[in-house]
């Protein structure tokens, strides 16, 4: 007779089989070894679930392995962030955006678009709303996904003084030009754009149609993280 670290596993349905009567005769060790690749996957969810919840709290739009990617483009594998936007709860007009997320200093701003792209960027000072541009050195813009297929990508800031543009009427608005803006209402309004390169650096080459395919387009949620202690 095999012993359980010699058993091979069958077929799903001859294993379920199994199960049952691993259980009926109480075969304790076979049991083990017939329910293992559920336990394993089990692990492995929960352990994404908790990271999940370390690394980015209340968040619906990230994978764990995008959640790493920002970390790894912000500098701090382990860094932990607060949401305090949420545009789909709080809403997707401008005033409500500076509301509740001016003066709160560095954060994340996490963009999903009508194509289900994701992208946005970090801005490494505090979101004002006195009409002016913001010299945020550090900032910068990042790609998740897109309607090109590129990998993850990270823009940095060319430190010409336009980091950030904090406008009320706006919704996060980066750059000078600007590199990446989104509108009052930007879930209804097709007027949110891409138009990078004035104030970060762009090495895909693919212009205003780097975050969505179009230069414009339309939102159906933003996320916003400050960094949390």
């Amino acid at each position: 007779m095999r012993s359980p670290d010699e058993f091979i596993l069958p077929e799903d349905r001859l294993r379920r089989r199994l199960v049952n009567e691993a259980k009926f005769y109480k075969l304790k060790s076979f049991l083990e070894v017939l329910t293992e690749p559920e336990r394993k996957i089990e692990e492995a969810a929960e352990r994404e679930r908790q990271m999940k919840a370390a690394l980015f709290p209340d968040d619906t739009l990230l994978t764990i392995e995008q959640m790493q990617k920002l970390n790894e483009f912000y500098g701090k594998a382990n860094q932990m962030w607060a949401l305090i936007y949420k545009a789909t709860r709080d809403g997707f007009d401008g005033p409500t955006f500076h509301r509740l997320c001016d003066n709160q200093g560095a954060t994340i701003v996490i963009i999903r678009s009508s194509g289900g792209y994701l992208f946005g960027g970090y801005a490494a000072q505090s979101w004002n709303s006195a009409g002016s541009y913001i010299n945020a050195i550090n900032s910068f813009l990042f790609l998740l996904t897109n309607a090109n297929g590129s990998q993850p990508t990270k823009f940095p800031y060319n430190n010409n003084g336009h980091a950030l543009h904090g406008n009320n009427a706006y919704g996060p608005t980066f750059g000078g030009g600007h590199d990446l803006h989104i509108c009052n209402n930007s879930n209804t309004i097709n007027g949110s754009y891409c138009n990078i390169s004035h104030s970060y650096t762009n090495p895909l080459g693919l212009g205003s149609a780097t975050f969505t395919g179009a230069r414009n387009f339309q939102t159906t949620e933003i996320e916003v993280f400050k960094l949390s202690e």
